[in-house]
């Protein structure tokens, strides 16, 4: 009869019939002093929570003839130490063993096929289990926190393998997962966190998000060939992960899939693979290089935030058109990134405080640099800021200390803390006009040489520039103008490439001149270098068509100007010269030998004429 004795609490002993058939639901629940008891051979079925919560319950042996035990059957009965079910049983409830804190050794019988919810979970001493052949499902937290389980033998037959069906068994050691399998549920063994190696042997099991997470001790991962899916925070916190091939057929690693694997060093993201998503990568403390297929479409935020060893990230692709918030962040190690053709945003934070970065070629079409991209790269010597840029963010380049050379490509407007902090800037290279650099205090107190590389129709005074020592302008057309007071209030040299329409006559007033080259081949009119303060080592190009220039004759002229090749002189080869040479012996010997034959023709001819008229006239004497 169903809770007959329910709730019992000073009951100790009880002797069942031995015609009993069934122990119906919660015949002895919470009976918490119910000791030894002897199960009859004749019984066939324990019902739902039949002996649960019996603290101090334990048997020898459970019935020979027992079909089924019901849910919860011995919940929390935490004195029975062995279970050796009968080959009759075919079916063992949800929670049916589950706390069954001192229980050390199951024997499950052959015609099981489920091992089902919470069976043994918590059953602190189990240390081995061998499953039967036929069983094809573990269950929803079967062993879950049974944390002295060593040892377990699965099926050849199993299919899946549900949520945290062997959570928190950390002790755990290794693991080989059968190739009938075909689903590993969430959380499945996560925080196992003695397991060293686990090998898949089949070849397409669907594996569910944090199934590895926190297993502490594992080295190695075999994953099935045909996955094609990292599920987020898979491998979340593999301390000791140090070799992983992920599959070739992977298209996306969720987020966090490897966050906090500290001991990674070398990972190989195959072709298949076209997006990394949030925190991929993140706290990898020992990874390397990082080589993203052409198929590649996005860099998530923070997905290799953290990474301190990683030196090299190449980027293949042509589709990937932004790089998320921190993405690269505290990379410590990292010298070289090569950016794709593609890019077309950094986003806030992205390189920040990569220590070892030097140098930056990003792409033309590059439009955004958000906020603080890369603060703190103290190692960064050179920057471009691309023609397609239009949005450079707060403090992106603030505290890259080593700065030394930008390249400025864009007009796209900034503000004083882009470069604040930046007190090695030296040299500024303007390839497209923007008035934003003459507003900059950092640029204007630091700057050493400023070059021109491009047509201005006006220049804008550089007088502010207090540290400015050199100046070179690269003209492309012949329309640009020198405005007054150029120059700052120094020793300055100067150095045109191309023709100008103008240099006012106050252009360098200001000034002293320490070296003046102008490279063009037009005269510019005025006396600019006249009213300069004063002025030494005037050079112009040497087909100057002028000999002054601004009411200066220069000290020297050169042919070595970069905008104009010199006229090489037309140098016959060797070979050549001796053919010619031949040539013309030739041609006058043969020119020598038929002007002797003429002579000697003429010669003979004059002979035969003079003993003609010879004989002519002693014919006519003699008749």
């Amino acid at each position: 009869m169903e809770s007959s004795f329910e709730e019992c609490t000073n009951l100790e002993t009880i002797q069942l019939p031995t015609s009993l058939t069934k122990i119906s639901d919660k015949t002895f629940f919470n009976c918490i002093n119910l000791g030894k008891i002897l199960l009859p051979d004749t019984i066939e079925y324990i019902g739902n929570s039949a002996f649960s919560n019996c603290q101090k319950l334990t048997f020898d042996s459970l019935p020979s003839s027992l079909k089924k035990i019901d849910i919860k059957s011995f919940e929390n009965c935490q004195n029975i130490q062995r279970i050796e079910f009968p080959n009759s049983t075919s079916d063992i409830g949800d929670n049916s063993f589950s706390g069954c804190h001192k229980l050390v050794d199951v024997k499950l019988p052959p015609e099981l096929d489920t091992i089902n919810t919470n069976v043994f979970s918590s059953c602190f001493q189990l240390k081995s289990i061998i499953l039967p052949d036929k069983v094809d499902s573990i269950c929803t937290l079967s062993f879950s926190n049974c944390i002295n389980l060593q040892d377990i033998k699965l099926s050849s037959k199993l299919i899946k393998i549900e949520y945290r069906a062997f959570f928190n068994c950390r002790s755990l050691l290794s693991i080989v997962l059968p190739e009938s399998l075909i689903f590993v549920g969430t959380d499945v063994f996560k925080n196992c966190s003695s397991i060293k190696s686990l090998t898949f042997l089949s070849k397409s099991a669907d594996i569910g998000q944090d199934c590895f997470s926190g297993m502490t001790s594992l080295e190695k991962m075999i994953l099935p060939s045909e996955m094609n899916l990292i599920y987020k925070r898979l491998f979340f916190n593999c301390t000791n992960l140090r070799e992983i091939k992920i599959p070739d057929k992977v298209t996306r690693i969720a987020n966090n899939a490897f966050n906090g694997c500290s001991c990674l060093t070398n990972i190989e993201i195959p072709q298949s693979v076209v997006k990394i998503y949030e925190y991929s990568f993140c706290n990898c403390f020992q990874l390397r290089n990082i080589t993203l297929s052409n198929n590649f479409t996005e860099i998530s935020d923070s997905c290799f935030r953290n990474c301190y060893s990683l030196e090299i990230v190449v980027i293949n692709s042509n589709r990937v058109a932004s790089i998320g918030e921190y993405s690269f962040q505290n990379c410590y190690s990292l010298k070289s990134i090569i950016f794709p053709g593609s890019l077309q945003v950094i986003k806030k934070s992205a390189f920040a405080y990569c220590y070892n970065l030097t140098e930056l070629s990003l792409p033309d079409i590059l439009s955004e640099i958000s906020e603080r991209s890369f603060f703190g790269c103290i190692s960064l010597l050179r920057i471009n800021l691309p023609k397609g840029l239009i949005v450079l963010g707060n403090s992106s380049f603030s505290n890259c200390t080593s700065l030394k050379e930008i390249i400025i490509q864009t007009n796209c407007s900034f503000d004083q803390s882009v470069f604040e902090n930046c007190n090695n800037i030296e040299n500024l290279i303007i390839s497209y006009p923007n008035d934003n650099i003459y507003q900059n205090h950092i640029m204007k107190s630091f700057i050493k040489s400023i070059t021109f590389d491009s047509s201005i129709k006006e220049y804008s005074s550089l007088a502010q520039f207090e540290n400015l020592e050199n100046i070179n302008i690269f003209t492309h057309g012949e329309e640009s103008i020198i405005n007054d007071y150029f120059t700052p209030p120094k020793k300055v040299d100067i150095s045109i490439f191309g023709n100008l329409k103008e240099i006012n006559n106050k252009s360098f007033s200001n000034t002293d001149i320490n070296s003046f080259l102008f490279c063009g081949n037009q005269t510019v009119e005025g006396n600019f270098l006249q009213n300069a303060k004063s002025y030494n080592n005037i050079t112009v190009y040497k087909y100057y068509p002028n000999k002054q220039i601004g009411d200066v004759k220069p000290n020297q002229t050169t042919t070595q100007c970069p905008n104009y090749k010199e006229k090489e002189k037309y140098k016959l080869p060797k070979l050549y010269i001796v053919i010619i040479a031949v040539s013309c012996t030739i041609i006058v010997t043969a020119i020598t030998i038929v002007a002797i034959r003429v002579q000697f023709v003429r010669k003979r001819q004059k002979k035969i004429e003079g003993k003609m008229l010879l004989e002519k006239l002693v014919n006519d004497d003699f008749g």
